[in-house]
Order: C-alpha cells, then structure tokens, then sequence
C-alpha cells in the first residue's frame, strides 16, 4: 500500500505541496517515543496515506481495531486521492477508515469558508462536536505537515497568532500552532519539520511561541537521506507537551538532543537492510532504536511523564 500511494500521487503534485512520503521507520521512531495508550486520542491533521495512526495502531494492539478506531484515531487532509488510499490501509488494517475525512485542517469555526464552493468549510471542530462528547483537545498528535507553500488569505492568517501582521507565511508553520490549538492541556505532539524551523534566525519567533505554549521535550534530527529519492530537504521531528491550564512558561529545563547518524537509507533513497526477514524497524540499518532508548532514560531522569 505504501508503495501503492507513491504511484497514484505523482511526484509532480506531491512536491509542489511539500508532501513528502515518510519512512516508516521514522513514523515508528515518532510513535514509540510518544507512547500512544488505549485511553487516548490520537490525531493527525495531514495525514496523507494513514502511516502515523497506522503505526498508532500497531503499536496499541486494541483486542477491537474497529471500536478502537472509531473513537480514538482521527486522520484529516485535504488531499482526495491520499484520503482515499489512507481509507484503503486503514480498512485492510481492521476496519478503522471511519474517522479518516477530507478537509482542510488549517481553517477554525470563525474562519467560514475562504476558498471555492467546491471546498468543504467542514472544521476539525465540526467533526469533534459532532462525533465526541466532552471533546476538549486530542491526547497526542503525530503528523508531518506539507513543508512547502506558503498561505496568503488575510482571513486565515488573522485566525494564528504566529502570522501577527506578516503578509504571508509558509503553511508548515501554521500546522504548528493548529497542532498546538488542537492539542488538549498536558498533551503530546511529535510534528516533523523542515531543519530550518530549527535553526534559521528568521524562525526565532516560532521558536519563541513555542517556549510559551509548551514544554520542549526533545529534538530528533535526521539524516539527510532520510526522505530520499523524494527531496534532499533536511528535517528534524519535535517532541514536546502543551501546558497545562494556568501553567506558567518556563525556559528553566533540560531538552533532549539526537542526532540520527545512520537513516537506514543510501544516497540514492533505497534501505540499507541489515537482516533479510522481520519487521522494517528490524530490517533497516538505523540508529533510532538507540535514540528511542535515549529519550526514555532522559524522560526518567527528568522525571517527565511521556
């Protein structure tokens, strides 16, 4: 199916979008460094062809996918044909395509409709109003947001604080305050990111936001092969933790640092195996396995909560 969505998905139309394919071994990395429990609702506002909550469910292992499904993982993008082939996985996954939909995860209820007629106003609001009781934000949000394009509807970028008075803005930066908006107090996001949200001076405001909103937990960077044959774009996942209601920010904290030095691809975007048979974690010739080991003693002795 992976292979599948890489064919229906030209790559024209993919990259023009910044959609790019992740590896599932980095999706794997992002689900077991964050945890996911039975309990908890797991989202992802570009989720493309399903992998974050494919994984999700996986690594859950519900005795009923489908009950699980229904209630507990949410998939929302505004691409049609990858809904329709993240409905496809999902449903040979157990019957889990009930909470896959189409629409654009970056309007909010006061925005109304700011594009076509053919374009649903549909909000992730909507949808929570109306399929869950007493919804007050998701658990955990993994996702990978589109790294290219940039917004420019003046109506939209009023509704995000990180767009203040800038004329435009590029859309993986709006992901990351959605994410946070969408995010219950105490919860969890892993978003992967373009390196220079990380690094750039001129993403110091983002960066900044951040440090207001939330705890930073820690920070993954990956090779540059790692998304391979697709873009050379480098990018690094973040971890981090909503405040709490009341809490007040703080920068007085450890944060955990990893850089991948082995991303189980080769220069020209094939896997470098180590092992035949068995899972692809267990295949491909990476280092993760040691950065999620990593992160989970840091966690312990910071006595942070995951």
């Amino acid at each position: 199916m992976d292979g599948f969505f890489e064919f229906m998905v030209a790559k024209t139309a993919k990259g023009s979008k910044g959609q790019y394919f992740t590896p599932r071994h980095v999706i794997e990395l992002c689900v077991r460094m964050l945890k996911p429990k039975p309990g908890e609702t797991i989202l992802d506002p570009a989720c493309g062809s399903g992998g974050f909550l494919v994984h999700t469910l996986n690594y859950v292992r519900p005795t009923d996918p489908a009950k699980y499904c229904e209630s507990k993982l949410w998939g929302f993008d505004m691409d049609a044909r990858a809904i329709r082939v993240a409905k496809a996985l999902m449903l040979l996954a157990g019957d889990c395509s009930t909470n896959i939909i189409r629409l654009n995860s970056l309007l909010q209820p006061s925005m109304g409709n700011l594009f076509s007629e053919e374009e649903s106003a549909l909000t992730i609001e909507d949808v929570c109003r109306s399929r869950m009781r007493k919804h007050k934000g998701f658990d955990v949000i993994l996702t990978n947001p589109p790294f290219a394009g940039e917004v420019r509807e003046r109506q939209l970028l009023d509704g995000y604080a990180v767009a203040a008075t800038k004329p435009r803005i590029e859309r993986d930066v709006l992901f990351v305050e959605r994410c946070i908006q969408l995010l219950r107090p105490g919860g969890r996001l892993g978003i992967v990111l373009p390196h220079n949200k990380f690094a750039s001076d001129g993403f110091q405001y983002l960066r900044s936001f951040l440090f207001q909103k939330a705890r930073i937990l820690g920070v993954v960077g990956l090779g540059r092969n790692t998304f391979l044959p697709h873009t050379h774009q480098k990018a690094s996942v973040l971890f981090l933790r909503k405040n709490e209601d009341g809490e007040k920010p703080s920068r007085d904290y450890n944060i955990f640092f990893s850089i991948s030095e082995r991303d189980g691809k080769n220069s020209k975007g094939q896997f470098v195996t180590k092992q035949e048979s068995g899972a692809l974690w267990d295949r491909i010739d990476h280092d993760l396995n040691e950065i999620d080991q990593g992160f989970a003693e840091f966690c312990a002795a910071e006595k942070v909560e995951v």
